[in-house]
Order: structure tokens, then C-alpha cells, then sequence
């Protein structure tokens, strides 16, 4: 999997804390934690939740999980995040 089509370059993900709202099962988010970045998703299927750490972890990784839905999450708390997905 890849992501140059976002045009952006992997160094920018190094050491940031991202949040990817619908991360789903973890496959894009699993390309930024490789990049560097500290990963949070936020995703309401449970089963999705589980696979994606099961994912990082194959990896050696930290994934935060929150299994919410996006109406269910606390918005303030996006200001501690330097990326946005």
C-alpha cells in the first residue's frame, strides 16, 4: 500500500501525533505509524478496532484505539493532534 498520492512527504509524519477518524481495520494509518507518527483511530466497529492492533502490533507499533463513532467523539480533544485524517 502507498500513499504518494497525498503529495506529502513522509518526514512530515516523523514524531507527530495523528488521529484518523474511521481508520477502519488500519491499513492507511498503518503506513503513517511506519512514517513515524504516534496513531490514534477512532472507529465504531469493534471487529475493526481489533484488527487494527492486532496489525500495529505485528509491526511493533502503539496504535490508541477509541471505539466511538465520530458524532460520539469529544472534538475538543483534536487540538492535541498535529494531523488530521
Amino acid at each position: 500500500m502507498t500513499l504518494w498520492t497525498l503529495s506529502l512527504p513522509k518526514q512530515l509524519f516523523k514524531n507527530k501525533n495523528l488521529i484518523d477518524f474511521g481508520g477502519g481495520t488500519g491499513e492507511k494509518s498503518l503506513i503513517y505509524g511506519l512514517w513515524g507518527a504516534n496513531v490514534t483511530i477512532v472507529e465504531p466497529n469493534l471487529i475493526s478496532c481489533d484488527y487494527a492492533k492486532t496489525l500495529f502490533a505485528r509491526y511493533g507499533l502503539e496504535l490508541n484505539v477509541i471505539n466511538k463513532s465520530l458524532f460520539d467523539f469529544n472534538m475538543k480533544q483534536v487540538n492535541k493532534y498535529d494531523i488530521v485524517v
